[in-house]
């Protein structure tokens, strides 16, 4: 099992590592950090590229977004 840091996590998104907590901390179908010790934590590599390509999924099907009808 290889793991990444916030760091690491954060660059795949191209968000800042603030983002990169909030995202795990309000969204429940983002990857669980695995805590080493009290101040070390890490993502599975596998969790977080999944969740990767299933948000690349729902913006190419536009899910999740408001839709606009024509009035």
């Amino acid at each position: 099992m290889n793991e990444l840091s916030a760091k690491s996590c954060a660059k795949l998104f191209d968000v800042n590592v603030a983002t990169w907590y909030d995202w795990c901390q309000n969204d429940p179908t983002a990857p669980k950090p695995v805590h080493q010790a009290p101040r070390f934590t890490r993502w599975d590599e596998a969790e977080v590229l999944a969740y990767r390509d299933a948000m690349r999924a729902e913006r190419r099907t536009g899910y999740g977004k408001r839709r606009e009808t024509a009035a």
